[in-house]
């Protein structure tokens, strides 16, 4: 058997592709007022991220003009990515949380 080698494979250049695709095709709807990348709240970055402390759900909330839908366009463009990991045979689930999802297809279907 072969030893691992640190040349990203056919699969793993596929898995780019698609992960870097799949953004691309969000970042063409974001309008732009949003598309400047910004500091997210760590609450919001750990959602995004799906790391294992992070909130299930987000709820954005604040008085007018603090930034709530930037960071929702940040924080889903940022989650998109995250659905799509290097390391997970392609599946658009990463390990998380979630066995199986298609929300980021249903996502971009709706786009």
């Amino acid at each position: 058997m072969p030893a691992p080698s640190a040349e990203p494979s056919d699969m793993d250049d596929w898995r780019t592709e698609r992960r870097d695709e799949a953004v691309a095709a969000f970042d063409g709807q974001i309008p732009a007022l949003y598309r400047q990348q910004i500091d997210l709240h760590p609450a919001v970055a750990a959602w995004a991220d799906r790391t294992a402390d992070a909130p299930v759900s987000l709820f954005l909330w604040g008085p007018l003009g603090v930034g709530k839908t930037h960071s929702a366009w940040q924080a889903t463009r940022r989650w998109i990515a995250a659905l799509y990991p290097l390391h997970d045979h392609g599946r658009p689930c990463g390990g998380g949380r979630v066995p199986q999802s298609r929300a980021v297809d249903d996502v971009l279907e709706t786009l």
